[in-house]
């Protein structure tokens, strides 16, 4: 998956199939444009939507509920401010979607 949406100017991947050994290099840089991602099976390694800025809540939450409950040292990256604009004050919802995850760091930068 390197490289695989980077810098494209894609709103909507209606359903991505992934597997946990799949690497995620830069397969989502710059993908400015990103709203809405619909994942199925299971990510195990390191993934990254910092530059998806206008992802909804319905994309968060998928790709949350896509990592793996066994992965450990692995690392999502968000962006901060579409995570804000998804689940408001970031307390009781987020904190819910977030249950379970503890296996894994998530960043919002």
């Amino acid at each position: 998956m390197d490289y695989t949406f980077y810098g494209s100017a894609v709103e909507t991947i209606d359903k991505l199939t992934v597997n946990e050994g799949i690497q995620y290099t830069a397969t989502f840089g710059e993908c400015y444009n990103l709203k809405n991602i619909v994942l199925g099976g299971t990510i195990g390694n390191n993934i990254d939507f910092q530059w998806s800025t206008k992802l909804t809540k319905v994309s968060i939450t998928s790709i949350i509920n896509a990592l793996s409950a066994t992965a450990s040292g692995k690392t999502l990256t968000l962006s901060e401010a579409a995570v804000i604009s998804a689940f408001g004050n970031l307390d009781d919802e987020w904190t819910t979607v977030m249950s379970g995850k503890d296996n894994w760091t998530i960043c919002l930068v």
